[in-house]
């Protein structure tokens, strides 16, 4: 059995640059109380970043406590799947772009592709295409988007590593790469 951590070196840097700037436009501790100088700080996030640093202060970051994913994994929560491997699985999105929008995500808690061992590149490439084929047999389906998000500048809003295995139709109007 491969142990691997469940967030890469890469992805933690990237977390750690991305709120230096913003640190540095806070009110100092030392100029302040304590309470006005993290609200100082708090005012410059975003919802989403706010909700990465509440994940990481409480050790939810890079472990599968509290992780919506892992608990479907787990069969902790209902929901509906497409598809299952040892290693992988794929559910139907609850916020689809499209009708028939699937997401594929690995079982264990991984936090970005750059996180997901080699070892498991050969069947996470397998499992998407047999989900992507499934998805084109449906009724109207006449081609497909893979796409995954990686960190906050990518929109990645979950912390577990996912593709979204979009169907595509005729004139759905759907635009992928603008987030629409």
């Amino acid at each position: 059995m491969e142990f691997a951590l469940p967030i890469s070196p890469k992805t933690l840097n990237w977390y750690r640059r991305s709120y230096e700037k913003k640190i540095s436009m806070a009110i100092p501790i030392k100029e302040t109380t304590p309470v006005i100088a993290i609200a100082s700080f708090l005012i410059f996030l975003s919802k989403k970043e706010y909700l990465l640093i509440v994940s990481v202060s409480l050790g939810l970051m890079g472990s599968d406590k509290g992780c919506i994913f892992c608990k479907i994994a787990r069969g902790e929560m209902e929901t509906e799947k497409v598809a299952e491997s040892d290693s992988f699985l794929a559910i139907k999105d609850t916020h689809p772009v499209a009708e028939g929008h699937v997401l594929v995500m690995p079982k264990q808690h991984w936090v970005t592709l750059l996180d997901i061992p080699d070892t498991y590149g050969k069947e996470l490439v397998w499992f998407t295409k047999k989900v992507s084929e499934k998805l084109l047999e449906e009724k109207g389906v006449e081609g497909f988007n893979v796409v995954m998000n990686n960190l906050e500048a990518a929109d990645q809003v979950v912390p577990h590593a996912h593709i979204h295995v979009i169907p595509r139709r005729e004139g759905d109007g759907v635009s992928v790469l603008s987030g629409q």
